[in-house]
């Protein structure tokens, strides 16, 4: 299991990089949905979901490895 886990570095790697530019750039900036909810907030709960579904997909990963 923790082999199939080290596969998977480079990968968590890129997507943390790619998720903190999605969400510093897009979300945060021209994109941004909710007005009345502070910036640090909604960095939080993007957050939460981002590497909820990470976590998930990376666990699903080792699993069946």
């Amino acid at each position: 299991m923790s082999n199939a886990v080290t596969k998977v570095i480079p990968f968590t790697i890129l997507y943390v990089v790619l998720i903190v530019l999605l969400t510093n750039y897009m979300l945060l900036g021209p994109l941004k949905i909710i007005e009345s909810i502070p910036n640090f907030f909604l960095y939080i709960i993007y957050a939460i979901v981002f590497y909820f579904v990470f976590g998930y997909g990376v666990s699903v990963y080792a699993s069946k490895r």
